[in-house]
């Protein structure tokens, strides 16, 4: 490989990545376009109201129409400039400027509270099913979801009265910078958070629990335990990364919840957050406020979303930013990545086996032969227990130091004919004590027969069928014999 193939190979996925957020970045331009257009239609072309109609002609022009007017307000947003409030003297960007690291320390703290919280109760939930434990975090999730944010907002509020009355001042109302101040800014944003977090936790917590019982019950983590991983390894290694895929992909629809939520908690607490700021600039008809704030939570959750899906596909290996472009349209998508096919080659010693696998299999072609080869090691993997041998009709699964895995599934069809009101577990172990064979080995027998159940049940019907064609030679040959 030349220094220019690897070069234009590292340059590929850099320059596929560039154009992926060059397009999510212009995705977010034309979506803050269409909310200001929204936002300034509801409000000059709605329902009227005098405060509005008297703040638009003031700085967008006195009885210009409106969409003059409107792309007067572009213009000024292209610079920077978002126009002025109601209160004589203060700017939106002031406003905003001043109500923003409320925001900002409301939602990080949120944000990590509720991830936090959601996944660790989720994973010691799965992790234990059925226990206590599960049935506590499973109902405190279930309560998080059902009780309103506002409500719990208020239980709090009264809970942080109660400990202001009984000398607790660490935990009050109100905002401090934690440039200012670190405990009080702490001690301030503590309920606030569990007020905006809960209902996302209980989300996540539902959500972790299920896809860790999903993968817990995946074949290769049995055969993780089967090589003999202790299973703090496979938890560590297996099971939390692909658990954390579906919480990071669920990110973005969970923040733009919480930031609808941020402007009951501003409220409550007198945070003097964004929220805030919006709630009394929507009650005093103040457009450019409005607009402002609304800017900010599009953007805001917008790159939360672009942030998750750059995760995604950095922790996840099926999955990698592409650009779908076309003549009509501009699109881009996250999609699960195909990769192009590899010439596979054996070491000396791998090949020779493969050869005399071939020999021995008249018929077979080379690549046939590997295929069906790394097949049965993946059944192996799959199935402890299980071997393959060579015999007439082929190769076929067996059990290691035992029979065919035909016969045995034969033994228990046969069993269940004889005594029909046998379940499942008496099955196994009237065939086990009938033939011999370890009962481990027949229940692996059986989930062997529940993976492949066709091939085995092809394999019966071939044994019955050669059985049933000697036992009518053996009658011509006796009938001979007698006549």
């Amino acid at each position: 490989m030349t220094g220019r193939t690897r070069c234009c190979e590292v340059a590929q996925p850099v320059t596929s990545f560039a154009l992926f957020l060059l397009r999510r970045l212009l995705g977010i331009a034309i979506l803050v376009w269409a909310v200001t257009l929204a936002a300034f239609g509801l409000f000059r072309v709605g329902v009227p109201s005098p405060a509005t109609d008297a703040q638009i002609n003031a700085q967008l022009g006195p009885g210009e129409p409106a969409s003059w007017q409107y792309l007067h307000y572009l213009l000024r947003l292209l610079h920077g400039n978002l126009g002025e409030t109601l209160t004589v003297g203060l700017s939106v960007n002031t406003l905003l400027w001043r109500a923003l690291p409320p925001t900002l320390s409301l939602m990080i703290g949120g944000m990590i509270l509720w991830l936090t919280a959601g996944i660790v109760a989720g994973m010691v939930s799965a992790l234990r099913p059925g226990s206590w434990t599960d049935k506590v975090v499973t109902g405190a999730a279930v309560a998080a979801l059902i009780i309103p944010t506002f409500l719990l907002a208020l239980v709090l509020l009264a809970l942080s009265t109660y400990l202001t009355r009984t000398g607790h001042l660490w935990v009050q109302t109100g905002y401090v910078p934690i440039t200012q101040n670190p405990g009080q800014w702490l001690g301030r944003m503590i309920l606030p958070w569990i007020a905006i977090a809960a209902a996302q936790a209980g989300v996540t917590a539902k959500l972790t629990r299920a896809v860790v019982l999903d993968i817990v019950g995946e074949n290769y983590i049995r055969t993780a335990y089967a090589k003999g991983l202790d299973s703090q390894r496979v938890f560590w290694i297996h099971v939390l990364r692909p658990a954390i895929i579906p919480v990071i992909a669920s990110i973005g629809a969970g923040f733009g919840i919480m930031l609808g939520s941020a402007a009951i908690i501003d409220q409550v607490f007198a945070l003097n957050g964004i929220g805030q700021a919006l709630l009394t600039a929507v009650k005093q008809g103040d457009l450019m406020v409005v607009m402002g704030a609304v800017l900010v939570a599009v953007i805001l959750i917008s790159l939360v979303n672009l942030i998750a899906d750059v995760c995604q596909a950095v922790l996840d290996p099926r999955v990698h930013v592409t650009l779908c472009c076309s003549v009509t349209h501009i699109d881009y998508d996250v999609v699960m990545s195909k990769r192009a096919a590899t010439p596979v080659r054996f070491d000396p010693p791998v090949a020779d086996r493969l050869a005399s696998f071939v020999a021995a299999n008249p018929g077979m072609s080379l690549s046939s032969a590997a295929n069906r080869l790394v097949d049965e090691a993946l059944r192996m993997a799959e199935h402890p227990g299980i071997i393959f041998r060579s015999g007439p009709t082929g190769r076929r699964a067996a059990l290691a130091g035992g029979p065919d895995v035909w016969e045995v599934i034969r033994a228990i069809k046969s069993a269940h004919l004889a005594e029909p009101g046998l379940n499942g577990n008496d099955l196994v172990s009237l065939v086990s004590s009938n033939t011999g064979i370890a009962l481990r080995l027949v229940n692996t027998a059986v989930r062997y027969w529940a993976a492949y159940p066709s091939e085995v049940d092809a394999e019966i019907a071939a044994a019955d069928a050669a059985e049933e064609a000697a036992e009518q030679a053996w009658l011509r040959e006796r009938q001979l014999l007698a006549g």
